[in-house]
């Protein structure tokens, strides 16, 4: 440990990089410490499931406690289920962005059996098909749990 807290004073790593040099931890408090450690010094967060992928449950549990939720979504990923608590903040923003995802791939509004917003539920309670044929217009509420399958049918373009 005392090597690695040298190591993030005077160098930057790629996921990858850091997910081998965090192989050699063993013991679950040392291992999410170290990922604390390295987190800072990566040049491309977004690629952070390269290391948690490989935690234990309850490690990966610990990371989201210490980092937030918004920093273990994949944004490269095309097919996720989500069940999303819409009163907490980082939850309601996940959804918000795949809301937005979903406006700028915009396939929906040729054919309906392309949206990607799939099995969408607030509350335990369908929503209708029509009120997301109408996604331009749809607003999420601030609370209740939204469950869905995303599927991402292309490269949404960058905001």
């Amino acid at each position: 440990m005392a090597f690695l807290k040298i190591l993030v004073k005077v160098s930057k790593m790629t996921a990858a990089q850091a997910r081998d040099l965090l192989g050699t931890f063993t013991w679950g408090a040392e291992k999410v410490e170290a990922i604390m450690l390295v987190y800072g010094t990566l040049v491309d967060h977004e690629q952070l499931h390269l290391i948690v992928d490989h935690l234990l449950p309850q490690e990966r549990q610990a990371v989201v406690q210490r980092l937030g939720r918004l920093v273990m979504w994949n944004t490269k990923s095309t097919i996720n289920a989500y069940r999303l608590n819409l009163s907490r903040g980082m939850d309601y923003e996940i959804a918000l962005s795949l809301v937005s995802r979903s406006r700028k791939e915009g396939l929906w509004r040729t054919d309906p059996f392309l949206i990607n917003m799939r099995g969408m539920r607030i509350n335990e309670k369908p929503v209708e098909e029509k009120e997301l044929l109408m996604l331009d217009k749809y607003e999420l509420p601030r609370e209740g749990m939204l469950a869905l399958d995303y599927v991402q049918l292309q490269q949404a373009p960058e905001a």
